[in-house]
């Protein structure tokens, strides 16, 4: 709490450039349209217009944002403690989860009025909950879990993709109640659960007939409207992806067809930034480079992934790496030591540190004997890492742009599920060790 007050006394709030798409503000020269829509009539989903619509300011956001980050927090450290047996593992899973909580790539996003603060708070508060309803089977856990997954699915079109696993455990215990004949009372947990399944499948099917007029809608709200959704994010593939690339440029040309230009040449070797509005007007210079594009504006990725795979892969790789790296936009008091922060969101070979970090993990959790002490601890960790990896994958294949602040949710979520398996492996590790100590059973 002391470090969590320092951060909301200290921070700064930040606002970005597509800020005004999820909060309203006091200049009718931002006005677009309504943000907050239940049927995709909005540039964002409703889950964070919502919430901001609540406050009067920015400053006030960003309050309420610390709020529900301090609490998910929290939350998740007690949730992890209860599956642990030992004092020490307790403590120490408490104070990592702690840490991580107040590192700059998780609490500056508390004052960043964009949807990432949302998305991280939730959705640890969504785990925090699981955890606590798999502890004890209880019905407030599960009801009040379930209300905030569905809030987190909306923070981002994506979401649902970090959230399934949960749907899945969840089914996974209905058939297990139905198949072991329990008594009444698991008969009632186990409708409890189904229903809980029923509501996500619901927000699920919900989020996804949305969300491509949600797309279409935002188009409104981007720093060129005359660019459609297709046309931009095949701007921002073209100048992130291939152009700043010599070697997949020269495939592009070779392999694909691609039209030379030489104001969008000129434009890349002077300008440092993206300037996305540009590099579009560049394009627009060349006609067959125009044609070319227009042509190809629902299939070039398709095409460049079979026809260079080898080279797509790799520049996947690059990205999902880039995506893992951790960011803090808004300006917020250091106070997890520089050294510890750089080891917990590496700049240098993240893709690599991070699946050995986890397979380092994983193998001490199996060595230590968790698969066996700790079941249910080490396949949430396992569950939690493999669907992070996968979704972050998946995001960099679709979009383009700021992957460090696009995949800041799965991220932290590794980081997460690094330090479950850990706190599992200290636990089954003192347990086993307990037990065989002179005068203990075995």
């Amino acid at each position: 709490m002391a470090g969590r007050v320092a951060i909301v006394l200290q921070g700064k709030v930040f606002t970005s450039f597509d800020t005004f798409s999820y909060a309203y503000r006091n200049d009718p020269a931002w006005d677009r349209g309504a943000l907050v829509s239940f049927t995709g009539q909005a540039p964002r989903p409703w889950g964070v217009p919502l919430f901001f619509a609540m406050f009067s300011d920015d400053g006030s956001r960003a309050v309420g944002q610390w709020a529900l980050g301090t609490l998910a927090w929290a939350l998740l450290a007690l949730s992890v403690a209860m599956f642990l047996r030992h004092r020490s593992a307790r403590i120490a899973a408490m104070a990592a989860i702690v840490l991580l909580g107040l590192t700059r790539s998780v609490a500056s996003w508390d004052f960043a009025i964009l949807s990432e603060s949302l998305s991280i708070s939730l959705g640890v508060a969504t785990l925090a909950l699981f955890l606590w309803w798999l502890r004890t089977r209880a019905l407030w856990p599960l009801v009040t879990m379930v209300v905030v997954a569905v809030w987190w699915m909306f923070t981002r079109l994506d979401m649902f993709v970090l959230a399934a696993p949960l749907g899945v455990a969840l089914v996974w215990f209905v058939w297990r109640q139905r198949a072991s004949g329990q008594p009444s009372s698991g008969r009632w947990r186990a409708a409890g659960a189904a229903a809980g399944v029923l509501v996500l499948l619901l927000a699920a099917g919900w989020s996804y007939a949305i969300g491509p007029k949600s797309v279409q809608t935002q188009v409104r709200w981007t720093a060129d409207p005359t660019l459609s959704h297709e046309r931009g994010l095949m701007m921002y593939r073209l100048r992130l992806s291939v152009f700043s690339d010599p070697q997949v440029l020269a495939a592009f040309q070779s392999e694909l067809g691609m039209p030379g230009c030489a104001a969008v040449d000129q434009m890349v070797r002077t300008r440092q930034d993206w300037a996305i509005e540009e590099f579009a007007r560049a394009v627009d210079t060349c006609p067959e480079l125009r044609t070319w594009t227009d042509a190809h504006l629902t299939d070039l990725w398709s095409r460049y992934a079979t026809t260079m795979p080898a080279l797509f892969a790799r520049q996947v790789m690059g990205s999902t790496g880039d995506s893992l790296t951790g960011a803090a936009y808004a300006d917020v008091p250091a106070l997890v030591p520089v050294p510890v922060e750089k080891m917990l969101f590496s700049k240098r070979f993240p893709l690599p540190i991070t699946i050995a970090m986890l397979g380092l993990s994983l193998f001490l959790a199996l060595f230590a004997g968790s698969r066996r002490l700790q079941p249910q601890l080490m396949m949430t960790g396992i569950a939690m890492a493999a669907t992070a990896l996968a979704s972050v994958v998946l995001t960099v294949i679709v979009s383009s742009g700021e992957v460090w602040r696009f995949g800041i949710q799965e991220t932290i979520a590794v980081r997460i599920a690094i330090i479950i398996l850990l706190a599992s492996a200290l636990d089954s590790w003192l347990t086993s060790r307990h037990s065989a100590a002179p005068g203990k059973p075995s």
